[in-house]
């Protein structure tokens, strides 16, 4: 997949001029079938058309099945709504030893209820980041919104947050962005071929 497979997604958008940008599709690995909140199914793509490349993360864009059951917020666990939405460089829980992306702007979430059904929907300020998953297939208590790509190291762990993190920090401060556009889409509204290898942070049994 090259960059320029994702400028009909883009245009029109906020963010569409910006050489680096990300895109999320919930659902990817579903095929057709519900979107799941237990396991990573979903699938980020980091752009960066300055490059040329696109890098491929095996991801979950929505709370785990634990925290929508159990929500730290008593409105309900945040789901990031479909949209595009802009995030900066940040830290995670104020661990400087955990680098990520965290909100630029208000964000719009869906608030669950313990079905998983949508309750209401919020903007503001949640806290929703781009950090470190963990290992295995489940995404436990992970995220009670964030959005997270997979980590078979454990969580924040190098190499492969390193390998994620990095490069987007480095691109940034290259084409001297301060914030990076991320388009989070349904997979029912992705129309490239769905990969099903060459993730750069694959589930290793």
């Amino acid at each position: 997949m090259n960059p320029s497979d994702f400028t009909p997604l883009w245009t029109g958008q906020r963010g569409c001029s910006s050489p680096l940008k990300m895109v999320a599709v919930r659902g990817a690995l579903e095929h057709g079938n519900p979107n799941l909140v237990t396991v990573y199914d979903d699938l980020i793509f980091v752009l960066d058309e300055r490059s040329g490349t696109v890098t491929t993360l095996l991801a979950s864009v929505d709370p785990s099945a634990a925290l929508i059951q159990e929500p730290i917020n008593p409105d309900g666990a945040a789901q990031l709504a479909p949209g595009v939405w802009f995030f900066a460089k940040g830290i995670h829980k104020e661990n400087p030893a955990w680098p990520c992306l965290v909100q630029a702007e208000d964000f719009t979430v869906f608030r669950l209820a313990k079905d998983g059904s949508v309750r209401t929907r919020q903007i503001g300020d949640f806290g929703i980041h781009f950090h470190s998953g963990g290992t295995g297939s489940s995404t436990k208590r992970f995220s009670a919104g964030c959005q997270i790509p997979h980590n078979g190291d454990g969580y924040f762990q190098d190499p492969t947050w390193g390998k994620i993190i990095h490069p987007i920090y480095a691109a940034m401060d290259a084409y001297g962005i301060r914030t990076l556009p991320y388009m989070l889409i349904d997979a029912k509204d992705f129309h490239l071929p769905i990969p099903t290898t060459g993730y750069l942070n694959p589930i290793v049994p």
